[in-house]
């Protein structure tokens, strides 16, 4: 992380979705919608075979992110 700070964002709602992508295959599900919702955002993303998608491009604050990224919808 100290090389590359950048890969830390958004790395609170990607931990959900880690977090949840175990839980489900612990119950022998493979398709899930997360729903993390916080003070003042709600993000969601879709697990589908027991996999989540990577974005290449992403928004935050309104600024350009090119850094790999769990595709997390705000």
């Amino acid at each position: 992380m100290a090389r590359l700070p950048v890969n830390s964002m958004l790395s609170g709602p990607a931990g959900g979705v880690i977090g949840t992508v175990e839980f489900a295959r612990n119950l022998d599900i493979d398709n899930v919608i997360t729903y993390d919702m916080g003070g003042t955002s709600t993000d969601t993303c879709l697990i589908r075979g027991g996999r989540y998608a990577l974005a290449t491009e992403g928004m935050v604050g309104g600024l350009p992110n090119r850094a790999p990224e769990i595709e997390i919808t705000p």
